[in-house]
């Protein structure tokens, strides 16, 4: 069993000051002063003093076999790296394919995401892609979320988005109404989820199947809402405002677009239970001028997710408390997942910062150390 003592608690509310025991992959204890001597399991005692305990972030979005290649084949974006991740405090994610469905495929995503999870993290995956008809792992999205454990919905479909293959609304509401029956079947969220792009339709499409089916509006659920410009952002405030949730995605290095998105939510007085941010790590970066011409190219990286967080309290000076669900509980509520939050009964997935820099000192992962103040878990291959 492992002790983290002395540390401030936020589970992801401010709880204060707690000790919390890990024992195997589980959080079994939260108190103030657990007494050492009555446990003489205990194997590690991590002394916590002037650091936070958090839960570990939970990503909806990352690209864990790259993304890409609207540049050729050459611009394809590596694959994610097992240090990189943890170095960024997520300790659940779900992966996606994006723009090419082709040379990436879903198998080979399913296999990668159980070489995260065998590495001790927890992982889940999106089936499909931008495209409809979409590729699925069985031939049917539906028998995919049913009978394959880590499929929790079907995304991420491109709306909005000359990327996209300009799918009808008919389309978009049966694949919408299939993941949610798939999802009631098999006890799972069966969330559609859906690529907002920078076009003029925004999320009109998403709106029209609310209006026009009886699909609940919080089966549907847009991503990128927060870097597409202030229209889209406006329809995300309308969206929220009839109890709907949307993802943001984290600002890259020098960034402040996301940051200036939440402080408008912030400020429109939006339901922030109802708003997820992730990373869409190693995924294309590309940028477009007005006559569709790339521009510029580049890949996103799973640091900026945190940093994001991190930027909101240090920069902006949010509360921890206020900030701190958007990138843990409200994800996995959204995916019906029991991450995102310390509870005894829970999984050990655990980031303990700095409370003055909120550097990264210590990830726990299902009770396993992934990373301490001078060390990360190498990939096998880490000469690569």
């Amino acid at each position: 069993m492992t002790l983290l003592k002395g540390g401030v608690v936020y589970s992801p509310d401010y709880e204060g000051p707690l000790d919390v025991l890990i024992g195997g992959n589980k959080i079994l204890q939260m108190a103030q002063q657990i007494d050492v001597a009555s446990l003489a399991a205990i194997t590690n005692i991590v002394d916590c003093t002037g650091k936070l305990i958090a839960p570990g972030l939970v990503d909806i979005h990352m690209h864990v076999t790259g993304g890409g290649g609207e540049k050729g084949p050459y611009s394809r974006t590596p694959e994610a790296k097992l240090d990189q991740v943890i170095e960024g405090g997520i300790t659940s994610l779900v992966g996606l394919l994006g723009t090419d469905g082709v040379s990436r495929s879903l198998p080979n995503l399913l296999t990668k995401l159980k070489s995260f999870d065998d590495q001790g993290l927890s992982t889940y995956m999106w089936s499909g892609n931008y495209h409809v008809p979409p590729p699925t792992l069985t031939g049917s999205y539906m028998t995919d979320i049913m009978l394959i454990d880590r499929v929790v919905g079907f995304g991420e479909i491109a709306i909005a988005d000359h990327r996209s293959s300009a799918p009808t609304l008919e389309e978009l509401s049966r694949i919408a109404a299939d993941a949610r029956v798939a999802g009631m079947l098999s006890g799972k969220a069966g969330l559609a989820y859906f690529h907002v792009g920078s076009g003029k339709a925004k999320i009109d499409q998403l709106f029209a199947i609310v209006e026009q089916t009886d699909i609940p509006i919080t089966q549907l659920l847009p991503t990128h809402m927060s870097d597409r410009g202030d229209a889209l952002l406006t329809e995300g405030i309308k969206w929220l405002r009839v109890g709907g949730r949307l993802d943001l995605t984290a600002d890259g290095e020098n960034d402040t677009t996301t940051a200036a998105a939440l402080i408008r939510l912030d400020a429109e007085k939006v339901p922030f239970q109802n708003v997820s941010m992730s990373s869409d790590a190693y995924g294309s970066n590309p940028v477009f001028n007005s006559a569709g011409v790339l521009i510029a190219y580049d890949y996103m990286k799973p640091a900026n997710l945190y940093n994001t967080f991190r930027k909101m309290v240090l920069k902006f000076g949010w509360k921890i408390e206020k900030m701190l669900p958007v990138v843990t509980r409200n994800p996995a509520t959204f995916l019906g997942i029991p991450k995102g939050e310390l509870l005894p009964g829970r999984d050990a997935d655990i980031i303990v910062l700095d409370q003055k820099t909120l550097d990264i000192n210590y990830v726990y992962s299902k009770g396993q150390l992934l990373k301490t103040p001078t060390w990360i878990k190498p990939p096998m291959f880490d000469c690569i």
